[in-house]
C-alpha cells in the first residue's frame, strides 16, 4: 500500500507537534522522515466545560495548558537524551503548531489558495515558551484546515465532500470538489455544547457527561441526547446549506473529524436527522474519521491514539509545510 503522504524529510528527525483548539490542547513528539512516522509522549489536556464562556478566560486557559504540555514534552525529551540508545529521539529539531478558530482566521482567496491569519498574542507567547523550554527551534504555525486539505487530496475522489472538523466550541466546515477546497466557514457549536446540555439538563457532573459518551447511553438520557442532536443537525444544515447553495454541488459524503468518541456520536446524530438528508440530492453517507483508520499510516504509543495528532504528524512527515 502506498504511503498516505510522500516522504521528503531526512530520515530520523524529532519534532514537537502542538494542537491548539477551543476545548483542549495536545502535544506529541513525532519521529518523522520515514514512510510511517511515529508518535510518542502524546498528551491532550481537555478543559473543564464552562457554562458561561469568555474569550479572555479561554485564552488564559489555552496559554496555561500550552505551557504545561510543553513542559511535559521537554521532560520526556530530556529523559530520552539521558540514554545512549535513545539520545537521538530526544533531540528536538523543530516545532509545528496547528491552530483552530478563533485562534486562526482562514480566508479562501481562490480555489487554489488559502490565507491564514493567526492570533498574534498567542503565537508570540507560544514561540517564547518553546524557545525557553526546548531551545531556539524553528517554529511554524498552521491552520487546522491544512491537514484536512491534504487528507482529501490523497484519499478522496473528485466528488463533492463536506468535512466537519468539530472542536470544543467551534465546528469548521470545508467543502471540497475535485480535491480542491471551494468553500469554507465556521459555526459556533462544538462538542462542549453537548457536554453543557448533559450537565445542565441531564443533571450530570463534567466527568459523568464525558464518560457517558463512551458507553451506550441509558434510557433516561435519550430525551437530552435527542434534543441536542436535533439542535446540532439543524445548525450544521443551516451553515452547510449556505456554503453548498452558492456552488450547487452534488454532495455525496460528509466526513466528521473530532476527538473520539465524539466523532462517532455526531455522525450518528446527523444520520438520524431527516433535515440533513436534503443536502444529498442523490443519496450519500456520513463517516467519522477514527484513529483506527489512520493506524496503518502512523505508529503511536498511546493506548488511546489521538486522530488529530496523527493527521498532523502525517502532514509534517510529508514535508508539505
Amino acid at each position: 500500500m502506498p504511503p498516505l503522504f510522500r516522504r521528503r524529510y531526512v530520515q530520523g528527525k524529532t519534532v514537537v507537534i502542538l494542537d491548539v483548539e477551543t476545548g483542549s490542547v495536545a502535544v506529541t513528539l513525532a519521529r518523522i522522515g520515514d514512510e510511517t512516522p511515529g508518535l510518542f509522549a502524546e498528551k491532550r489536556d481537555s478543559f473543564s466545560v464552562r457554562l458561561k464562556l469568555g474569550a479572555d478566560a479561554l485564552l488564559r486557559t489555552v496559554k496555561e495548558s500550552t505551557q504545561k504540555l510543553l513542559v511535559h514534552a521537554s521532560e520526556v525529551a530530556a529523559r530520552l537524551r539521558g540514554h545512549k540508545k535513545t539520545y537521538s529521539l530526544g533531540q528536538i529539531e523543530g516545532a509545528s503548531i496547528f491552530l483552530a478558530p478563533p485562534w486562526v482566521k482562514v480566508d479562501l482567496l481562490s480555489k487554489e489558495h488559502q490565507r491564514s491569519t493567526e492570533l498574534k498574542i498567542l503565537t508570540e507567547e507560544t514561540r517564547s515558551q518553546i524557545h525557553a523550554l526546548l531551545g531556539n527551534l524553528p517554529v511554524s504555525f498552521h491552520p487546522h484546515t491544512i491537514t484536512v486539505h491534504h487528507l482529501i487530496e490523497r484519499l478522496a475522489s473528485d466528488e463533492a465532500y463536506l468535512v466537519c472538523t468539530i472542536t470544543g466550541e467551534i465546528t469548521e466546515l470545508s467543502v471540497f470538489y475535485q480535491r480542491q477546497m471551494v468553500a469554507y466557514g465556521t459555526t459556533p457549536i462544538g462538542f462542549n455544547a453537548l457536554l453543557r446540555t448533559l450537565i445542565t439538563h441531564g443533571n450530570m457532573s463534567h466527568a459523568e457527561a464525558r464518560s457517558l459518551l463512551a458507553i451506550e447511553a441509558p434510557t433516561y438520557t435519550h430525551e437530552t441526547f435527542n434534543a441536542f442532536a436535533e439542535y446540532f443537525s439543524r445548525s450544521l444544515y443551516d451553515a452547510a446549506y449556505g456554503l453548498l447553495g452558492t456552488n450547487s454541488l452534488p454532495l455525496h459524503t460528509v466526513f466528521i473529524i473530532a476527538q473520539e468518541p465524539y466523532g462517532e456520536w455526531f455522525a450518528k446524530a446527523l444520520v438520524a436527522n431527516s433535515t440533513i438528508n436534503s443536502l444529498f440530492k442523490e443519496g450519500g453517507v456520513v463517516r467519522a474519521l477514527r484513529s483506527a483508520h489512520l493506524s496503518q499510516f502512523v505508529t503511536t504509543h498511546s493506548p488511546y491514539p489521538d486522530s488529530t495528532l496523527m493527521l498532523e504528524a502525517l502532514l509534517v512527515n510529508s514535508g508539505s509545510i
